[in-house]
């Protein structure tokens, strides 16, 4: 029979492993949901904290890609593009498992960095597909958000910049489109 005190050190290990599970996914080393969550808190908790945008990022074609080559094809494409973005990011910035990137100064961000560093890198390095002779090649479409200036905003930031992401895909990919003019958004 084990003594309760031992179940009881085990348990509580088990549960203090759990609390400190990484806030990084494992496989492109970007903030997973959580991550993002705590320091999106954090930074908007400051005293005058300047607002944020969401920039969500979807590779072009992925899923021929997956289809065609297999999911560590897929995978290889995921941990490439977040590779850029991790090369590229500002200090202060937030890269996000799913491509998402919390910017501050958007407009440098958006309209100087990604399209003149970022993407060019993204479609020039060659991605090699593991037991086969061929390379990748890839694009990626990005939808921007307003501004946001809180957690409780992040929702609506979320879905302004997926509906500008889908009509960047619906307008042949590889581009960057921002809100239309007559989005509307709740500031919080």
């Amino acid at each position: 029979m084990i003594p309760p005190a031992i179940v009881w050190l085990v348990l509580r290990r088990l549960a203090d492993d759990l609390r400190d599970i990484p806030e990084r996914d494992p496989m492109t080393e970007l903030l997973n949901r959580r991550g993002i969550d705590e320091a999106l808190q954090l930074i908007f908790n400051l005293r005058n904290a300047p607002p944020a945008c969401l920039l969500l990022m979807d590779v072009d074609h992925f899923k021929k890609t997956n289809d065609t080559y297999g999911h560590q094809a897929g995978d290889t494409v995921l941990c490439h593009v977040a590779e850029v973005l991790c090369n590229t990011v500002r200090q202060g910035d937030l890269a996000g498992r799913n491509l998402w990137l919390f910017a501050w100064t958007l407009t440098t961000l958006a309209s100087c960095v990604w399209p003149s560093v970022c993407a060019p890198v993204v479609q020039e390095q060659a991605i090699k597909v593991a037991d086969s002779d061929d390379v990748l090649r890839c694009t990626v479409t990005i939808g921007i958000s307003r501004p946001f200036a809180s957690t409780q905003a992040l929702e609506n930031a979320t879905r302004g910049a997926n509906t500008a992401l889908y009509r960047g895909k619906a307008a042949s990919r590889n581009r960057i489109k921002r809100p239309l003019a007559t989005s509307h958004f709740q500031q919080v």
